[in-house]
């Protein structure tokens, strides 16, 4: 599930889910405006026995392509605003068999894997698979999450802080303190997502409508 912010003043925005019920998938967007939920054809975009993965979360680009990685390396593309998937393209061979994971970079999409060293993290930033980033942190195997900006990239550890932010302009570490039933790797790994927002206080829907005579 993901959601894109089509405009701010007034609020409009777009849910794109997928789910699988039995052998079928399906996908929905949900629009803000209409304040319905609508099916969308999605036999094609993906082959037959392939589907997105569990635990990598959705990344969002250009306020209007949501990505996912699916479990044969290929990355689906929604396009909210036209309503249509974008062919899937295969991800570098190189690749396909390291740690990796979809991440929001400069307003585009990147795809950060680990790299030789258990502490090295690359970073391909188009579709060109082009490497514009290499990086290695003094940290106790740490999984590369994703980037808070351009510059600090945001991780989990398994030591007993479990996180911390990695500024990649300075090689500097913040690491963070987290409660102690999170500290675990592998539960802290998937409730780690990146959230965005501004001091706007905005309304979803209002809860209850008076009318007066």
């Amino acid at each position: 599930m993901a959601v894109v912010v089509l405009r701010s003043h007034p609020l409009r925005y777009l849910i794109a889910r997928l789910y699988c019920t039995e052998m079928q998938d399906h996908c929905e967007i949900f629009d803000s405006k209409s304040w319905r939920w609508k099916r969308m054809d999605y036999s094609r975009a993906l082959p037959y026995g392939d589907n997105v993965t569990a635990f990598d979360p959705p990344v969002t680009t250009s306020g209007r392509f949501v990505h996912w990685l699916t479990w044969s390396n290929k990355v689906v593309t929604l396009d909210v605003k036209r309503r249509c998937f974008v062919e899937p393209w295969r991800l570098p061979e190189r690749v396909r068999y390291d740690e990796k994971r979809l991440v929001e970079y400069k307003g585009g999409l990147g795809l950060m894997y680990r790299g030789k060293d258990a502490e090295e993290m690359e970073l391909w930033a188009d579709r060109e698979k082009k490497m514009v980033v290499r990086v290695k942190a003094d940290l106790d195997y740490p999984i590369f999450e994703h980037f808070c900006n351009n510059d600090v990239v945001f991780v989990t550890t398994a030591d007993a802080e479990g996180g911390a932010f990695y500024n990649l302009s300075d090689s500097s570490v913040t690491k963070v303190q987290l409660p102690s039933h999170l500290r675990s790797p592998y539960r802290f790994h998937q409730r780690v997502f990146p959230f965005k927002s501004d001091v706007s206080t905005v309304h979803l829907k209002p809860l209850s409508t008076t009318k007066t005579t």
